[in-house]
């Protein structure tokens, strides 16, 4: 955690209408409810609620909430000296008392952080946290009665939805990109090598204008984070976001906690369903395959091997990477966890004894 300031309240906002179930977390108000202008109704599988009319409704109703990022960084260099540079970005609003969610490579290493709202009031940051594993991070004004986006679900989003990239370009005011969700559950590498899981693709296009900005779906809900550090090289089109369901437990936790503590097995893991069981030969048809085990990590130690399919933990069943990645939260390097898997080589179910790692 980095601190400039102190406070540590937080709500999460809201669907238009509650969609979810869950009424709480972590203590917080998860859910409150907003109204709009003249919804128009429309029959959304798994949802239920009203959709805009248009996009420009959509744009319309979320501006207020996406604000202009601009910060200033001080180097030390052996032949310049001392020098500052500037970076510019995007973010948005998610709690009435001045959490601002943006990327963490934006803010990580920023000395001052300006926070421009849509209506020209310019904000001072009085702290900030990160997580640069994700490419998230949020920062705190010292403002009141914000109107904070509303917070979606990812998941029940389909190839094909239609969405809308947000961002306030230069402080010029709001810019949009739109496009359809090209595929869900995508895995892929960040800038500096990590992985992520459950990404959003999407061909609307993600720039640095819009990166920290939210991606936005129909009903003018928060459905992913824009994040130009995702890695995109030799794609043409495409742009990957970090879902909304991924990212609000890592808002959640660095407004709450400050840190993420991330337990790792030392191994890269992909989502299984039918077409890679078929395509690989493997005995199951969902769970978290291991794709790659780093050498003598705590996968390795254990026995576990790429190809194995991860089934279950303590005896919660894993149905996919994410899932897995989202059980592992629950414990802290040095704990030791039993893990279900289906071999790889003999087709198997067997079980073994994983001692866990942080993740660097």
């Amino acid at each position: 955690m980095n601190r400039l300031g102190a406070n540590k309240r937080w709500l999460l906002p809201s669907m238009l209408v509650l969609a979810l179930s869950v009424s709480t977390l972590g203590g917080c108000d998860l859910y409150h409810t907003v109204t709009v202008t003249e919804p128009v109704e429309t029959n959304y599988p798994g949802i239920g609620l009203a959709a805009f009319d248009n996009l420009a409704d959509v744009i319309d109703a979320v501006r207020p909430a996406v604000v202009y990022i601009n910060t200033v960084s001080t180097y030390q260099d052996p032949f310049k000296g001392m020098y500052s540079e500037e970076s510019a970005g995007s973010g948005f609003v998610v709690s009435h008392d001045g959490w601002v969610v943006t990327n963490s490579h934006l803010v990580d290493v920023a000395d001052t952080i300006s926070v421009i709202m849509d209506d020209g009031r310019v904000f001072e940051a009085v702290e900030k946290r990160t997580d640069v594993y994700t490419d998230l991070a949020v920062v705190k004004i010292n403002a009141e009665n914000l109107q904070p986006l509303t917070i979606g679900d990812s998941e029940v989003m389909r190839m094909g939805d239609w969405v809308v990239a947000v961002g306030n370009s230069l402080g010029m005011g709001i810019s949009a990109t739109k496009g359809i969700v090209t595929a869900c559950d995508v895995s892929k590498e960040m800038t500096g090598g990590n992985v992520l899981y459950n990404l959003l693709q999407t061909d609307a296009a993600v720039n640095a204008y819009n990166s920290g900005g939210p991606l936005i779906n129909i009903y003018g809900e928060v459905v992913g984070i824009n994040s130009t550090e995702i890695y995109q090289a030799g794609e043409s089109g495409v742009g990957y976001v970090v879902s909304i369901n991924e990212a609000a437990f890592i808002i959640h936790k660095l407004i709450e906690e400050g840190v993420i503590s991330r337990p790792d097995i030392g191994a890269n893991i992909l989502t299984v369903n039918q077409a890679y069981a078929n395509r690989y030969g493997l005995a199951v048809n969902s769970g978290a395959l291991i794709t790659k085990v780093a050498v003598n990590g705590p996968a390795a130690q254990a026995g576990l091997l790429a190809g194995d399919v991860i089934t279950a933990v303590n005896d919660m069943q894993i149905a996919s990477a994410s899932n897995f990645k989202h059980y592992l939260q629950n414990f802290s390097g040095g704990d030791e966890v039993n893990i279900s898997y289906c071999s790889f080589a003999d087709k198997k179910i067997k079980t073994v004894n994983v001692l866990l790692v942080e993740a660097t």
